[in-house]
């Protein structure tokens, strides 16, 4: 993991681009690899971690009804959540 993490960052940084990590099930495990990295600041911008369905619609946005008819840990809800914080991130910038 920690090679493919260190091309990451080398790849985010010459492209001069940000990572933004939205998580669930991991429990922050993304984020915590990405830090692992020296220098990671200068590529990566932000981690959530939305374990909890209100976490879901309170950080991140995504719709309680949308989390009832597809479930949590769905396809529909993952897009969502990225929006979500994507917009969160674009909206403090």
């Amino acid at each position: 993991m920690q090679a493919r993490t260190t091309y990451l960052a080398k790849l985010l940084s010459a492209k001069q681009l940000k990572l933004i990590t939205i998580e669930s099930c991991t429990g922050g495990l993304l984020g915590a690899k990405c830090t692992d990295v020296a220098g990671s600041s200068s590529w990566f911008e932000a981690g959530y971690i939305t374990y909890s369905n209100r976490a879901k619609q309170v950080f991140v946005g995504v719709e309680k009804e949308l989390i009832e008819r597809y479930g949590a840990v769905s396809k529909q809800v993952a897009i969502a959540m990225a929006k979500g914080g994507a917009q969160n991130i674009s909206a403090n910038n």
